[in-house]
């Protein structure tokens, strides 16, 4: 074989293998969603006390649990869960469970940002940190399973943050119209 037969096959094996590569890393990014929410004529730390309220009133979640509380950088995080349940028979009751999450919200005058990432699947049969990824399993005995339960719980978690958007805003809004027609 000659010198450029051989430096033109090793070429094209780079190329295919950085491809592969790349693809493979694209494949893998862990699920993260988002959603900016205005809040109009609210200062920073107004908005900062109606999340902290909407903490306690949706999750519960106290000072205590927070994982980080910053007021002057405006920041806020908190891990929390949902409860997972696939709606097929006995074959998939080990799935049923609980996803947790982490919840970042950023706030500064006029809007604050939700932020929900590094969702894990935590079940007997547990599929671990969900990504962006298609599929979950490409090979073994319980692939199909996996698979279809996969795609479910990416819609679960869609669902839920849509959910959780929705109601945040609504929330935040009516904290607005109390604050604003508060004049004793």
């Amino acid at each position: 074989m000659k010198d450029n037969d051989r430096h033109g096959i090793i070429f094209w094996c780079l190329i295919i293998f950085m491809t592969l590569v790349v693809k493979f890393a694209q494949a893998q990014e862990p699920l993260e969603i988002s959603q900016v929410i205005p809040m109009d004529s609210v200062s920073k730390n107004v908005i900062y006390g109606v999340l902290k309220e909407w903490l306690v009133d949706t999750y519960k979640i106290n000072d205590d649990r927070l994982n980080i509380d910053e007021k002057e950088t405006g920041v806020i995080v908190a891990n929390t869960s949902f409860n997972y349940d696939y709606p097929k028979g006995l074959m998939y009751q080990c799935y049923d469970g609980s996803v947790k999450y982490k919840m970042r919200l950023d706030f500064k005058d006029n809007r604050f940002r939700v932020v929900l990432s590094d969702f894990i699947h935590t079940t007997p049969c547990g599929l671990g940190l969900v990504t962006n990824a298609e599929v979950y399993a490409t090979k073994g005995m319980s692939k199909k399973y996996h698979n279809e339960v996969w795609t479910h719980l990416q819609g679960a978690i869609d669902e839920h943050a849509q959910a959780l958007f929705v109601d945040i805003g609504i929330y935040a809004q009516k904290k607005k119209k109390e604050i604003l027609n508060d004049d004793w």
